[in-house]
């Protein structure tokens, strides 16, 4: 049996818990959005559900959606049915990086420690809204409604395919097989360091990207702010050769593994974090640096008036108006940063 739990906040389970829905032995349904995936796992675990399921739900894509009348991918912008989200569901709040290494460096030869508390210990799969539809159709009038919730369980979007957001549990004559086969290993991994030295040999500015990617091509993430960033590092070469020097040492890395859980960034600073805690002044990453065709933007507060600033400076690729900069045409919302 299988339970609907919304996005699988800690919120959302406390909901489920003061309605009486029976967690226990169940299998969580959980949309995308709201907190990391490895959040709603390890919830579930804790209430001793036995497995989840995470799809992505047209109800969090804003206008841009089939109801609305939007082509779906590729004839349009609208999510794709069948689309499916990866991403890692290791506890990255907990312990990012390689689990077996928690706080100290996954060099050769380490002694490695268990990974429990820091991996789901209960399976896990991420699906389509297009083969979630059947699962949450089959709770129609089963439970109670996501209606009779708060607000944030409101936001469903596949009503217009019969879907009625009824919690579960499923009925009990209508079994879910849920297997997920992992195979764990430990396998070497590559960050691409560069360094230009510089004359005040306490003060390092890093600048980084990861450069894997779940899907081939990874045009948006993470290769549209890697095309960045090596235009970054191309750039200061020139300067290098025309004999210029920077003030502070400025690092630029190519992370390897981080979508498996930061792995790369994570264990080089476990292993060079004596030099870091002392020399390091700021880290400024991008990943997603280009996608769409209306510019968005997701920073660090720090960087938010430097952003504002540089957006008036950039001329607009879309000049309705003679002159017209990237700000003039941009909402000006800044979102904060994520992670996953």
């Amino acid at each position: 049996q299988y339970v609907y739990v919304n996005y699988g906040t800690y919120q959302d389970y406390e909901d489920l818990v003061k309605a009486k829905v029976d967690l226990a032995g169940k299998i969580a349904l959980i949309k995308y959005g709201g907190i990391f995936r490895g959040l709603k796992i390890k919830r579930a675990s804790e209430l001793g559900m036995i497995g989840a399921v995470i799809y992505s739900d047209p109800g969090d894509d804003g206008a841009v959606t089939s109801e609305n009348g939007t082509e779906t991918y590729p004839e349009g912008p609208a999510r794709e049915p069948s689309s499916v989200q990866r991403g890692s569901a290791q506890y990255l709040s907990v312990a990012p990086g390689d689990p077996t290494t928690p706080g100290y460096p996954s060099l050769p030869g380490v002694p490695r420690q268990s990974v429990n508390g820091s991996i789901p210990d209960i399976p896990s799969i991420p699906i389509s809204y297009l083969d979630a539809l059947p699962l949450l159709k089959a709770l129609n009038g089963h439970g109670p409604k996501a209606s009779s919730f708060g607000k944030e369980w409101h936001t469903g979007g596949l009503g217009y395919k019969g879907v009625e957001y009824n919690i579960g549990p499923s009925p009990p004559n209508l079994a879910l097989n849920l297997v997920n086969e992992q195979e764990y290993v430990t396998t070497p991994m590559w960050n691409v360091i560069g360094i230009i030295n510089g004359t005040i040999p306490d003060e390092v500015v890093i600048l980084g990207n990861h450069r894997d990617a779940w899907i081939v091509g990874g045009a948006g993430d993470p290769n549209s702010g890697s095309a960045a960033l090596n235009e970054v590092i191309r750039s200061f070469g020139v300067a290098l050769q025309k004999g210029w020097k920077p003030l502070r040492t400025i690092v630029f890395a190519s992370w390897d593994g981080e979508e498996y859980g930061l792995i790369g960034s994570t264990e080089w600073v476990e292993e060079y974090i004596p030099w870091l805690s002392h020399a390091a002044v700021a880290y400024l990453n991008v990943d997603v640096g280009t996608t769409g065709s209306h510019f968005t933007a997701a920073a660090a507060p720090l960087l938010n008036k430097a952003l504002i600033e540089i957006t008036q400076l950039v001329p607009s690729p879309n000049q309705t108006v003679a002159g017209q900069t990237v700000g003039d045409v941009w909402n000006g919302h800044i979102r904060t940063m994520g992670s996953g």
